[in-house]
């Protein structure tokens, strides 16, 4: 009766926590507690080795032969010779050279072990306890923290104390956040994790607080310090992500360590190591699908639009695979569009009769759209800036190329000029097309044959009617 009413007062004492009969004359219940504290110690460590390293040093010397050595708890994580981390809050980057735990060298240190590291090219005077060495880009360095409050004695709002954080003791001020709640306003940063454990003391110990939001947002916000309290990964990583966040990013706010951190983005729709929500991609799918109908209405030669025009966002070529729309090539499109005359057919009917009239000479054509348009239909070829011959005509001018290239070897331009029977500058046009084509190479004042043009020799007969005279002058 007697051991009932004590366990009885141990569950009333610490709610939640397992009581467990022990005799210290029998020995009787002593596998039950060992099993008990495995349990625990093996819950513990496994949260701290899924955060990237950090241990915050309590104690620096000097050994003759080794340098400056620190000591300190690894919170998270593991550390090894040859690690290279950043100690704060200098801001510097330092390279870890030995490892021991409890005077035995090893090889790694893991999460919970007392851990001793030499840091080579670091002076004694550089380092001090409170001072924290972190895994690169993890851990936020903030000047505020979020908590949840477990009080000793009524704290104000507004009160001044002193937050023991790791081994630092910082100068701080409680914003209470409704009755369970506090943002901790402090006068130096630091590198904390959801989870972590403070003590807030003034003259006398006051109370402590577990760290929701080791980086919130400044004001006080009540309904997400309940949604962080009841620590449900899927409801936090959703209250986080809306627009694309990279995933790199939510890991390091140090608010989930990597499992919890997955479990959470099975919540939201990720791509390519961004994360968003589908409320967002919903959105962003009406938004594109309206501005390429319009470029469709307004430009129906050209109806895409390039991606980085589109959605000018580096994550854009993940997430682009996800709307409702085609990429062709570097543009995109929606789905089934073409590309059409419209009420431009008649233009372009105009022009393509120019073009069979002037045969090879170069035609300006002010309309670069419906060039372009018709260039892409093979009905046109554009030369230099702003001209334009028959599709025929270029493969009449190229088929002269290949074909006195076959016979001398090369082509100069004037040669070029008279067998084609066009002024200086249409040759010269006609040739430059050449070149972009990959029919000739340039050496010179002269030109030949590259492996294109030495094919369309074999497999295009040159033409039979003779080309058109050469206009005088």
């Amino acid at each position: 009766e007697t051991l009932e009413l004590a366990l009885e007062e141990m569950r009333e004492l610490v709610p939640g926590a397992p009581a467990l009969a022990v005799s210290g004359v029998t020995s009787a219940g002593l596998d039950d507690l060992r099993a008990a504290l495995d349990e625990v110690a093996a819950d513990v460590v496994q949260r701290r080795a899924d955060f990237p390293t950090r241990l915050y040093v309590d104690r620096v010397f000097t050994l003759r032969g080794i340098g400056t050595v620190a000591t300190g708890t690894l919170w998270s994580g593991t550390i090894a010779d040859g690690n290279h981390l950043r100690l704060e809050p200098a801001g510097r980057d330092v390279r870890v050279r030995s490892v021991q735990v409890h005077d035995t060298p090893v090889a790694q240190a893991e999460a919970g072990q007392r851990v001793a590291v030499s840091l080579p090219g670091v002076e004694r005077s550089e380092l001090a306890r409170g001072d924290v060495l972190l895994a690169a880009n993890a851990f936020p360095r903030s000047y505020r923290l979020e908590v949840s409050l477990e009080e000793l004695e009524p704290i104000p709002d507004g009160a001044r104390l002193s937050v023991h954080h790791g081994t630092s003791r910082i100068a701080g001020r409680v914003v209470r956040v409704g009755s369970d709640h506090a943002q901790l306003r402090l006068s130096t940063p630091v590198h904390a994790a959801r989870g972590d454990r403070l003590v807030l003391r003034r003259e006398t110990t006051v109370g402590g607080a577990v760290v929701l939001d080791p980086a919130p947002p400044r004001g006080r916000d009540p309904e997400r310090d309940e949604l962080l309290d009841a620590g449900d990964p899927g409801s936090i990583v959703r209250a986080l992500v809306e627009a694309p966040v990279r995933v790199e990013e939510l890991a390091a706010r140090a608010l989930l360590d990597g499992p919890a951190l997955e479990e959470g983005l099975d919540t939201v729709r990720v791509a390519g190591g961004w994360a968003f929500s589908e409320e967002w991609l919903e959105e962003l799918a009406v938004t594109v699908t309206e501005r390429l109908r319009e470029r469709a209405e307004a430009a129906p030669l050209d109806p895409g639009l390039s991606l980085a025009e589109l959605l000018p966002q580096p994550w854009a070529p993940e997430v682009v695979g996800l709307l409702p729309v085609e990429r062709r090539g570097a543009t995109v499109v929606l789905p089934g569009t073409a590309a059409s005359l419209g009420a431009r057919e008649e233009a372009a009917a105009q022009l393509e009769q120019a073009l069979a009239a002037a045969g090879l000479e170069a035609t300006k054509v002010e309309d670069a759209d419906l060039a372009r348009f018709l260039e892409t239909e093979r009905r046109l070829v554009r030369l230099g800036v702003g001209y334009a011959v028959g599709a025929g005509a270029y493969e009449v001018a190229r088929d002269l190329v290949a074909a006195e290239c076959a016979a001398a070897g090369e082509i100069a331009l004037a040669r070029f000029r008279d067998l084609a029977g066009v002024g200086r500058r249409d040759a010269q046009l006609l040739l430059e097309r050449m070149d972009i084509d990959g029919v000739t190479r340039r050496l010179g004042d002269r030109r030949v044959l590259r492996r294109a043009g030495r094919t369309s020799v074999a497999t295009t007969p040159a033409p039979s009617p003779s080309p058109p005279p050469r206009r005088p002058g």
